[in-house]
């Protein structure tokens, strides 16, 4: 079985639950928390990164170079 695409009420979800254990507990769940937090960031960087490639590609494409 296929995993299921993230959608944006399933990340704000696991922000929530993450930013909620983050400070609160110690040992694994506050470390599992702020693995999530950090995680999340770097997914959003790479989006961000994925986004502008493919606005230079695009600008490429339309140049003809």
């Amino acid at each position: 079985m296929q995993p299921q695409p993230l959608t944006s009420d399933d990340l704000a979800r696991m922000e929530h639950r993450a930013r909620r254990f983050q400070g609160a507990w110690t040992g694994t769940a506050g470390t599992l928390a702020a693995d999530v937090m950090r995680l999340l960031a770097e997914r959003q960087r790479l989006l961000q990164l994925v986004a502008r490639l493919e606005d230079q590609r695009d600008m490429w494409r339309i140049r003809g170079d």
